[in-house]
């Protein structure tokens, strides 16, 4: 079987356009035209070193993509350097994270971007507040039909087993839970890790199969083959979020890597699912 051939679509100049995409495109067909969504952890030419990082969309014309940067974070209030994608709702709105930004500690932010014309306003859904709250929201987001938004932050969440910061505790990360009710989105945390059997650091968003959400945590587990002090060593695990009767969330690690040559290890993306339920990851 030949190998597949590349083709570039758009090359970054780390300037006014953009600079490091680092999350997964998004998009599709749209008419005639096929466009793609994603982000720039850097670039974008304002409020940072090497910028606050962009939106950006790339249109189809003929043999060659066009690139449009839909924002351009500034580093305050409205965010900086999205490390993961955008997603969109039926309107064409796209919703996203930031790692940094959103006030003075600076703990990451959820947004979202309407089209307005040819223009797009973003608005910030929420605002990180590190401690329990959760801190660096690196992993995108996940959108069910009523519109609530679930994710994941990078630590934060108050577990001792992850270290301290400046302010605190930073802790292990947690999931958690935009509840959409008209234009306001309440947050509510679904899971707070703790670095044991439950995994640590999740890195990416939990997706939906049926009723219930599975996601991966990139740490943790409980496995002294990937090394770490004896309270939050581990490989990763992967996990469930049980949906019950009356709209909560049950956890659960339902397996933990090993990191032997037959398994794998520190799984930091997420997983996608096929009908039946089996999952596939990488790690």
């Amino acid at each position: 079987m030949p190998l597949a051939r590349e083709r570039v679509l758009y090359s970054f100049k780390a300037g006014s356009d953009g600079g490091s995409p680092q999350g997964t495109l998004s998009g599709g067909r749209s008419g005639v035209l096929f466009r793609l969504y994603g982000t720039t952890t850097f670039g974008g030419g304002t409020g940072c070193f090497g910028g606050c990082g962009t939106v950006f969309k790339l249109t189809e014309r003929s043999d060659a993509y066009i690139e449009s940067v839909l924002y351009r974070f500034i580093g305050g209030t409205d965010g900086q350097g999205p490390g993961s994608g955008v997603i969109a709702d039926a309107s064409g709105a796209l919703y996203g994270t930031t790692e940094y930004g959103g006030d003075s500690a600076g703990d990451g932010i959820v947004f979202k971007l309407t089209p307005q014309g040819p223009k797009y306003v973003e608005s910030v859904l929420y605002r990180f507040k590190g401690g329990m709250d959760g801190k660096s929201p690196l992993a995108g987001l996940t959108i069910d039909p009523a519109g609530n938004l679930y994710g994941a932050t990078l630590i934060g969440g108050g577990s001792p087993a992850c270290g301290s910061g400046r302010s605190g505790v930073n802790g292990c990360g947690v999931l958690f839970e935009l509840r959409r009710s008209g234009s306001t989105y309440t947050e509510r945390i679904l899971h707070r890790f703790q670095s044991g059997s439950d995994g640590a650091t999740p890195g990416s968003p939990p997706i939906f199969v049926g009723r219930d959400m599975y996601g991966t945590a990139a740490t943790g587990g409980g496995n002294p083959s990937c090394g770490g002090a004896p309270i939050n060593r581990g490989c990763g695990t992967v996990y469930k979020l049980t949906r019950g009767v009356r709209g909560g969330w049950t956890f659960k690690a339902i397996y933990a890597f090993t990191g032997t040559p037959r398994d794998a290890a520190n799984p930091f993306a997420g997983l996608i699912a096929e009908k039946g339920g089996v999952l596939y990851g990488v790690g």
